[in-house]
């Protein structure tokens, strides 16, 4: 223990811009935490580690005045404290908070579960908030109010973003209730110029807002409100954000797999267990999309389907089978709010849908609108923290005077901002979401053909409305023996579904759905949503919310197999 402090003190000090240690050397402090005599917080641990999340979020719903959290109690970390041999790894930055590096050599499955398990069970920092979302209400419960930003004058990198400055007005353990404009009955978003002021915002004065007051003496004896705290800290941290932002390493780490890299690269390497089988991954992702949906309407957080997720809903509503993660994007102001206001902030999905839990993280990063180090591309991620499964977020910006109308993130993609505007309320994946206005040009620009019915080894099936893989499918053309008549409606088989009983069983599961979206971009295109469609007009069947879309899988979705028994490759 005292040389991991040693080596820390000298990194703080030194300012050095990276540090690594040989996993070796905590040989026997991982021994010593998977005694059962270790708790991190108390110094003493039962003699059974039991995960348990339900009984957890009892626990928060219960005490929430007295509430501590622990990353064990919400995340399965049996193979920490029962692993009988720790992983001989180096670790870059790893005691860095916020910047969570995974070590510096790619490994097995194995090798990232158990060091990710490791990093939570240590030196991962709890979330700010915990937000339930409740059959009827969302509950939020402020965890951490711990800072002392204000306190060094020469802050660091890694100390930006400790907490989220709203939180840190108010006092510890207590349910926050703020005002909230839920989006589910709007199907339209900003129809009119002012919105496209959502795109612009100046960080470099946001950052001199601080200095301002500093030198108001006017001011030394004045109460500020909230809001002029929360303003004054929040340019502290743009300010400081700024002066080093050529130096911010990567903020999101994936997994580097030894033998498989590209199988990693869409897992967060703190929360990844093993590769997820296409079924399990398929599953994961829809619960990503509906819980991000949920989160996002009731607390009126503006964003819409970018790249593959909107050339998924493009053809019936649903992801790809072939993309492995979720892309959205929003605002500039608007990621600068989410920021401000749910950073690291841990979402429990509604009991309803399922028994997911999500890490809100926005990258200190997302203040520079430019490429910069090419680092930090991704602005911020919703993670799923039982598999590292996630949803990447990009702000959309002014690309600069010289192109007033011209917007794009820092990949860089480039939009006519008009291209966006009105927002249109839509489904993905059974969950209400908002699409950009002009579809097309949106999509032309990055695929440019993006209407082509194939993507190999992928053919899309309008019989089905899915894709389904062009080699299985291929002899399977005879449309007499597609659908038997027997109960008086046509009922596919299992010939129609090419023998194979996924595809029959994925058909079946989301025909109403894909069926839904296809009535709905036939009356986009014909400008005719006011038709009626299955007993309502289809712009007030789309507008109604969550309830009136169908889910497509079961509530409660387990990961399984248990990781330990999945095998490398799906």
């Amino acid at each position: 223990m005292i040389f991991l402090y040693i080596l820390a003190a000298l990194f703080y000090f030194t300012q050095s811009p990276s540090f690594t240690i040989d996993f070796s050397h905590f040989t026997s402090l991982a021994q010593d935490l998977r005694s059962p005599k270790y708790n991190k917080n108390q110094g003493l641990r039962s003699p059974v580690y039991k995960f348990n999340p339900s009984s957890e979020l009892n626990k928060l719903l219960t005490k929430k005045e007295s509430y501590e959290f622990s990353w064990d109690h919400w995340v399965n970390l049996t193979d920490f404290y029962s692993t009988g041999k720790p992983k001989n790894f180096k670790f870059i930055n790893h005691l860095q908070a916020p910047f969570s590096a995974p070590p510096e050599m790619s490994g097995s499955p194995e090798d990232f579960r158990f060091m990710g398990q490791y990093y939570l069970a240590n030196h991962a920092r709890s979330p700010n908030k915990l937000i339930y979302l409740d059959k009827k209400q969302t509950k939020t419960f402020i965890i951490s109010v711990e800072n002392d930003f204000e306190k060094k004058k020469n802050t660091r990198v890694f100390d930006i973003y400790k907490t989220i400055e709203r939180d840190n007005l108010l006092p510890p353990y207590t349910p926050l209730i703020s005002a909230s404009t839920p989006l589910a009955n709007k199907m339209f978003l900003f129809n009119d110029s002012d919105s496209l002021s959502l795109f612009n915002l100046d960080f470099d004065s946001l950052a001199s807002i601080h200095e301002a007051h500093d030198n108001d003496n006017s001011t030394e004896n004045k109460r500020l409100s909230s809001q002029e705290l929360e303003e004054i800290h929040h340019s502290r941290i743009v300010s400081s954000t700024l002066a080093t932002i050529d130096m911010i390493p990567k903020f999101f780490q994936e997994v580097w797999l030894t033998l498989t890299p590209y199988l990693g690269l869409h897992y967060d390497w703190r929360f990844f267990r093993q590769i997820r089988p296409h079924k399990d991954a398929t599953h994961t992702l829809h619960h990503l999309v509906r819980t991000w949906s949920d989160f996002t309407m009731r607390e009126g957080i503006i964003s819409w389907l970018a790249h593959g997720a909107l050339l998924g809903w493009h053809w019936n509503g649903l992801a790809m089978p072939w993309d492995p993660d979720v892309d959205v994007q929003m605002p500039i102001a608007e990621l600068d709010r989410l920021a401000r206001r749910y950073n690291n902030t841990l979402i429990i999905q509604n009991p309803e849908e399922g028994d997911g839990r999500y890490l809100l993280e926005v990258s200190p990063a997302y203040v520079q609108r430019s490429k910069g180090n090419g680092r930090n591309n991704i602005d911020a991620r919703f993670i799923d923290i039982r598999s590292g499964m996630y949803i990447d977020i990009t702000g959309i910006a002014h690309k600069g005077q010289e192109e007033p109308e011209i917007v794009g993130c820092k990949a860089p993609h480039w939009y006519h901002q008009n291209s966006f505007f009105p927002l249109r309320l839509s489904s993905f994946e059974g969950a209400p979401v908002y699409v950009p206005n002009n579809i097309h040009e949106v999509l032309i620009d990055e695929y440019h053909d993006y209407e082509k019915p194939e993507y190999s080894p992928y053919m899309f099936s309008q019989d089905l409305r899915m894709w389904v893989d062009s080699k299985t499918c291929e002899n399977f053309t005879n449309n007499e023996f597609k659908y038997a008549t027997e109960t008086g409606s046509p009922e596919l088989t299992m010939y129609g579904a090419c023998d194979d009983k996924d595809i029959f069983e994925l058909y079946h599961t989301t025909k109403e759905l894909t069926e839904r979206r296809f009535k709905e971009l036939e009356c986009i295109k014909n400008n005719s949503e006011h038709e009626i469609y299955d007993g309502l007009p289809v712009i007030d069947l789309i507008s109604k919310g969550p309830k009136k879309f169908t889910p497509f899988v079961e509530p409660h979705p387990p990961i399984y197999p248990d990781p330990r028994y999945i095998s490398t490759l799906p």
